[in-house]
């Protein structure tokens, strides 16, 4: 299973993956924090398993999920 950087666009997301995401995500009322409540990595990243398109594990960040799903393309250099 791939734990370095994914390439999101490699992932075909799915309305069941989208909802496997946000399944895990606790939005605070009041202070907007939004609390990852899925696996977490030995380094404190939250993790979310998937498959890419070419059918290998992979276990992208769920922060660069996040901003995937907002349109918010991260260099892949950055964490």
């Amino acid at each position: 299973m791939n734990l370095e950087l994914v390439d999101l666009n490699a992932i075909d997301f799915t309305d069941q993956i989208v909802a496997k995401f946000w399944m895990r995500v606790d939005k605070q009322p009041g202070d907007g924090c939004w609390n990852w409540t899925g696996k977490m990595s030995s380094s404190g990243y939250g993790r979310l398993r998937l498959k890419s398109n070419s059918g290998s594990d992979v276990c992208p960040r769920a922060h660069r999920i996040s901003l995937h799903l907002h349109g918010i393309e991260l260099p892949e250099d950055m964490v």
